[in-house]
């Protein structure tokens, strides 16, 4: 908004300053009828003659009857008088608040924060989005406000165009809560957004056969929530479990109840929480490409939403996501070692590797001190 008064102030100035110019550089045409006026005393020269009647001057010299008369425009010079100072003032006042740190975005009307909310990922974007927080937190937005901005924020995390920012989270958690948006709506949000928040993770290698230990992480970093505490006091849990394994062409390898985990508090301590099972799958032998699906609960402890006193707790909805893995199979004769790059460990993996075949090939025989 300081742009925008900045460019109207100077635009004034400017306009002001060339009206004031005209009304005081105007000439007077000269009437019908008439040659002129006289150059000593501007009396009308009606006709042709050598002297003037007023001032008995002498007419016929070079440039002695004047055919036009400089003439000021009270209006025009008033409107351009009160333009400069306008301009002036808009200027001056635009430079003394940006110097006091005055938050234009606080005078903006809604239509006009909404419309800059949607017009980009900068600074200056998300300060405005922070004021529509702040203005749905003091009650400063209707019904209809509150979820026009609340589906606008949703639809920046849908599409990403531009990216949805910590403060279109904040006012989707808020407008959720008190009713203005959907369950089905909110569940949106997270599917749209959740592989940016939990991943699961796996060994690089194993052996065919071999249980494979799988971990979902959830990250502090990045989270969809900002609690505030003054604002929401409940707490937020998220239920996961593992659902199904399947491969590159959509077949399952495994499909059963693997058990869930409850992630709760929100990380306290500062600390990412994590959830491991494991589990055998049929794997061919070289690289296979899987799909894991891992289905999601949110659940809020017993609340009353901010705005509606309506109890809010207890589950709310269910998602699913499904995360992509890779890992490399070995034959069961094989050892899995990882590739070390430095040579120093190299003649420590030979000694591995060497270790772990006369295990395999004679497991009951425990392999001498110096091997």
């Amino acid at each position: 908004m300081e742009y925008l008064i900045f460019g109207i102030s100077l635009g004034l100035f400017i306009v002001g300053l060339i009206a004031a110019l005209l009304g005081f550089l105007s000439r007077r045409e000269q009437p019908t009828g008439h040659l002129g006026w006289c150059r000593s005393c501007r009396h009308p020269v009606r006709a042709e003659t050598s002297h003037c009647s007023e001032c008995g001057g002498d007419l016929s010299g070079p440039k002695a009857v004047r055919s036009t008369l400089p003439r000021v425009r009270r209006c025009l010079v008033t409107a351009g008088v009160l333009g400069i100072l306008l301009g002036l003032g808009g200027i001056s006042g635009e430079r003394v608040a940006a110097l006091q740190g005055f938050d234009w975005n606080t005078v903006k009307p809604v239509w006009w924060l909404e419309l800059q909310a949607a017009g980009g990922t900068g600074v200056n974007t998300e300060n405005v989005r922070k004021e529509l927080v702040r203005r749905y937190m003091d009650g400063e937005l209707t019904s209809g406000q509150a979820t026009d901005c609340a589906r606008a924020s949703l639809d920046r995390f849908i599409t990403r165009k531009p990216w949805g920012s910590p403060g279109d989270a904040t006012l989707l958690e808020y407008a959720w809560l008190d009713d203005f948006l959907s369950d089905d709506e909110m569940k949106k949000f997270f599917q749209s957004n959740w592989d940016r928040y939990a991943e699961v993770k796996i060994r690089d290698r194993v052996r065919i056969g071999q249980a494979i230990p799988f971990r979902l992480q959830l990250l502090e970093t990045g989270l969809p929530w900002n609690i505030s505490a003054r604002r929401m006091p409940h707490a937020i849990s998220i239920q996961a479990s593992f659902k199904a394994v399947r491969d590159v062409e959509g077949e399952d390898l495994l499909q059963s109840p693997m058990g869930s985990t409850t992630f709760g508090g929100w990380f306290l301590g500062g600390l990412p929480s994590s959830y491991g099972t494991s589990f055998a799958l049929p794997l061919s032998e070289g690289m296979n490409h899987l799909a894991v699906e891992v289905d999601f609960t949110l659940i809020l402890s017993p609340g009353t939403s901010f705005l509606t006193g309506k109890d809010i707790g207890g589950e709310r909805f269910t998602w699913t996501h499904v995360y992509p893995v890779s890992l490399n199979a070995a034959p069961d004769d094989q050892p899995v070692v990882n590739a070390v790059a430095v040579e120093a460990f190299q003649e420590t993996l030979r000694e591995a590797v060497h270790a772990d075949h006369l295990v395999r090939s004679h497991p009951a025989r425990p392999p001498a001190a110096n091997e």
